[in-house]
């Protein structure tokens, strides 16, 4: 590990330290790459904090892209990606992809993340799933228990969320 360069997307809590301290001791040039600043900069020097959106796969790659460009050469490249924050992980995803690094490829990282692509994806392959579908607008109570109904709940309340019934405890 010596001598490799991580792109460390997002810190996470101080509770990540002795991570960090490890990747260190180990000879490893950490880079930042973070919507602020975090924890993390006391122990990484100031030249190697990318400071961007999470939200936008397209800009970060562009800020990451300009600081591999101002390194020396010898130290331009970046040997793999680091994300220890479940808020960072589709974009360190989307990052190494983009990058040619090994990580998990991001519709992977989407499927799993939301709700209903994993769902979907399990459907697909044959594995037990809750009944579901996709409420794409703000409902009414009317339309949201004609819904809900399909799938076999009933909606005992509308305030802000909408309040699930499983049919077997409906009657409770």
């Amino acid at each position: 590990m010596a001598g490799r360069t991580l792109l460390m997307v997002l810190s996470g809590t101080a509770g990540r330290r002795r991570i960090v301290q490890r990747l260190q001791r180990a000879g490893v040039r950490l880079v930042l790459y973070s919507p602020h600043l975090t924890w993390v900069t006391a122990f990484v020097p100031e030249q190697d904090w990318i400071l961007g959106p999470v939200d936008d796969a397209q800009q970060a790659l562009a800020r990451v892209q300009a600081w591999v460009q101002r390194q020396p050469s010898t130290k331009a490249a970046i040997d793999g990606v680091l994300c220890v924050d479940e808020f960072g992980v589709q974009l360190a995803a989307e990052l190494a992809h983009h990058l040619g690094l090994p990580f998990t490829r991001p519709d992977v990282i989407e499927r799993v993340r939301n709700k209903y692509l994993f769902r979907e994806a399990c459907q697909r392959a044959g594995v037990s799933s809750p009944k579901f579908t996709r409420i794409g607008a703000p409902l009414g109570a009317e339309d949201a228990g004609r819904i809900l109904g399909q799938l076999g709940m009933r909606c005992v309340g509308v305030c802000g969320a909408l309040h699930l019934v499983e049919p077997s405890l409906a009657s409770r």
